[in-house]
């Protein structure tokens, strides 16, 4: 399934690429404009778990990684408490572009 609202809520805000989608979890809520949002050029990316949700994603990681986003570092931590595919973002941003962490 593919929702268009998150592109359009974010295009209102900036006009600045979109280019890591970071999903919190997988259920729909977080994970519904995966599909559209990668069509548009962001990389998906999500903990490993949430591939058996059936919810889109690029990349996959297991416990953790760190992503080099605009000069910034951004931490992700892979989690189990509200689901099976939990994650959390560390970050200080400079908006040069967008990130969307869901």
């Amino acid at each position: 399934m593919k929702s268009t609202r998150p592109y359009y809520w974010i295009k209102k805000i900036t006009d600045k690429p979109i280019k890591f989608v970071i999903n919190t979890h997988a259920d729909f809520d977080h994970t519904g404009g995966n599909k559209l949002l990668a069509e548009t050029g962001a990389t998906v990316i999500m903990q490993k778990n949430a591939q058996y949700s059936g919810a889109y994603g690029d990349l996959y990681f297991d416990s953790g990684f760190e992503l080099n986003f605009n000069n910034e570092k951004i931490t992700v931590v892979g989690l189990r408490v509200h689901s099976y595919s939990d994650s959390i973002c560390c970050f200080l941003l400079k908006l040069k572009s967008i990130g969307v962490f869901s």
